[in-house]
């Protein structure tokens, strides 16, 4: 038997986001996408608008976007 998981969450508490994207196969299959804009962060399971920059948020990397506009990447071990 073979060990599988994934994990693709979002998480807010009412002011800041977090996201994470996390899983042991299929990398094709569990993917989050962001776009990023001057005033705006937007998360989706699949690239949501082909005339917009999309990039992957890659295996166990967690995105968090602050309140005040501040952003980062973070890679979880």
């Amino acid at each position: 038997m073979q060990n599988y998981s994934a994990l693709n969450l979002l998480l807010s508490d009412g002011e800041n986001l977090y996201a994470l994207c996390a899983y042991t196969l299929d990398p094709e299959y569990f993917t989050l996408w962001i776009h990023e804009g001057p005033d705006v962060v937007v998360v989706a399971s699949a690239p949501v608008d082909a005339g917009r920059p999309w990039q992957p948020l890659a295996h166990r990397e967690l995105l968090c976007v602050l309140a005040s506009g501040e952003r980062a990447r973070v890679r979880l071990p």
